[in-house]
């Protein structure tokens, strides 16, 4: 057997430590069940929560409003490819 060590943040540390109990494992068995089934399955999927910056929640707000007036057009992909091919035709 190998000792293995990390570092978390204690805050984080409480919560694993809490969340390992309601399953009924230790941390060291939670971890150890968690890397092995990783291992086996060859499947791990982290998520990052994402923030939308300033500028995209700009974006969505106008969209919106563009939406709710009737300025917003919606179209399929044929249909926004016929678009662009006539944009670029039109162009000088």
């Amino acid at each position: 057997m190998t000792t293995l060590s990390i570092e978390l943040e204690q805050e984080t540390t409480s919560e694993l430590q809490q969340f390992a109990e309601e399953l009924g494992f230790t941390t060291t068995e939670f971890l150890g069940k968690l890397i092995k089934q990783t291992l086996r399955k060859r499947d791990f999927a982290a998520r990052e929560e994402l923030t939308p910056t300033p500028q995209l929640m700009e974006w969505i707000k106008e969209a919106r409003e563009e939406y709710e007036s009737g300025e917003m057009v919606a179209m399929n992909f044929e249909e926004a490819i016929a678009h662009l091919d006539r944009m670029i035709e039109e162009s000088p």
